[in-house]
């Protein structure tokens, strides 16, 4: 006669597969957490960079635009320097 009645031996196997399944839904589901979080850093990384590189174009537009004004405005200057010695 065995040790273990054949009742025993089929409850035993279940709950050694239903501890199997728990594992792996548990590691599935970390594996899911985690990816979420790695694609989420990706985004706010590529947005952060997105929003720095803007800055930096209207920051080089501005010093365009200041460099411009300077430059019409000394023109502009002499131009009246100019005009002032003519009459």
């Amino acid at each position: 006669m065995d040790f273990f009645s054949n009742s025993e031996w089929s409850h035993e196997e279940k709950r050694t597969d239903s501890l199997d399944s728990d594992a792996h839904s548990k590691s599935s589901l970390r594996f899911q957490v985690i990816t979420v979080l790695i694609v989420e850093l990706c985004l706010m990384n590529l947005v952060t960079a997105t929003i720095v590189n803007a800055a930096f174009e209207r920051q080089a537009a501005d010093h365009e635009m200041v460099a411009r004004e300077k430059k019409d405005s000394s023109v502009s200057e002499n131009n009246c320097h100019i005009c002032i010695r003519d009459l």
